[in-house]
Parts: C-alpha cells; sequence; structure tokens
C-alpha cells in the first residue's frame, strides 16, 4: 500500500539499487532512467508514505543514489548525494572505504572529508534529518 510506512524511502531504494544493477550490467542508459526516476520520487515525495525506516530512510537512500553516481564515473554528483547522506546522520564509513564503486573517489579531499566525518560521529542509525544530540 502507497501509504504504509516506508514505502517511500524503500521504492526509491529499489530504483537505486536497481540503477546500480543495470550499471554492472553496463546498461548505463537504464541505470540513468532509474536513478532518474529514483531522484524524481525523493524529490518529489508524491504518493507515498516517506516516514524513515531503519533501513529506509533519507540518509540510506542518499547513499544509494551516491553509489549509482560514483559507479557512473559522476563523482561531483555522488559527493552532493553524500553529503545530503551526512546531512541526515548516515555515517558508516566502512561502507565509503569498502565499496568498490567510491574506490575512484578515494583521494577526493572531499570524500577524504566525509570519511573522516563518520570516524569522528561514530555508527550510530540515520534517526531522520536533524543529527540533534549526536556526538560530532
Amino acid at each position: 500500500h502507497p501509504q504504509q510506512v516506508g514505502t517511500g524511502f524503500t521504492l526509491v531504494r529499489a530504483l537505486a539499487l536497481a540503477a546500480k544493477a543495470y550499471r554492472a550490467l553496463g546498461v548505463n542508459s537504464e541505470a540513468r532512467a532509474h536513478i532518474g526516476e529514483a531522484e524524481a520520487l525523493l524529490s518529489s515525495r508524491a504518493g507515498y508514505a516517506f516516514l524513515p525506516l531503519y533501513e529506509a530512510n533519507e540518509g540510506t537512500t542518499a547513499l544509494d543514489c551516491a553509489s549509482v553516481y560514483a559507479g557512473l564515473g559522476k563523482h561531483s554528483i555522488a559527493m552532493s548525494w553524500l553529503e545530503r547522506a551526512w546531512d541526515a546522520c548516515w555515517n558508516d564509513h566502512k561502507v565509503l572505504t569498502g565499496s568498490p564503486d567510491f574506490a575512484r573517489m578515494q583521494e577526493w579531499p572531499a570524500f577524504i572529508a566525509v570519511v573522516e566525518g563518520c570516524r569522528n560521529r561514530g555508527l550510530y542509525p540515520a534517526p531522520g534529518p536533524s543529527c540533534e544530540g549526536l556526538p560530532a
């Protein structure tokens, strides 16, 4: 049901992961189409409940989008999505340093800053749009 808790973020994640799969298969046009649909849905938030769940929230969906763009070689767009993930309290630096999607970004100063920020913040689940009360 579209208004069930978490369906909006879950659908965005599904579209982003489909984009990632298409990219892995070398079908970049489909990858771009799916990530575009995911971005449009996340931007409009129309027709679905965008209430966060632990595994489907603003931070994880932003990370999924960053991963797709990084894999497509769109590193500046990927960084914008990583910054959105960070702003939504997403902070698992091991995902960033261990993912082959971000391998070509490992030397970027902005990427390094996000990784270091994640390490310094600690591992807390991404609770939502505000990081109030979490250690900086």
